[in-house]
């Protein structure tokens, strides 16, 4: 077991690459997320909203949502 200041690693914790690999980075779609989509928020008072998928891509999708309110903010995800 390796100390790190207050830290202790133990290597028999450690996640193996393999199983990384295996999680792709979550869990939510299957790996490449083929149903990406433009959701536009806005934070007070709380809205969120989706774009047509073929109108937005990621390039795009902040300023789509910022036509609509200059307070908007566009994010490209995979809706789980």
């Amino acid at each position: 077991m390796k100390k790190l200041g207050k830290l202790l690693i133990n290597p028999d914790r450690l996640m193996k690459n393999e199983e990384l690999i295996a999680l792709r980075g979550g869990y939510g779609c299957d790996y490449p997320c083929l149903n990406y989509c433009c959701y536009c928020y806005l934070l007070y008072p709380y809205v969120e909203m989706m774009i047509d998928p073929g109108l937005a891509s990621p390039e795009n999708c902040d300023s789509l949502c910022k036509q609509m309110d200059r307070y908007f903010f566009g994010a490209w995800l995979c809706p789980i």
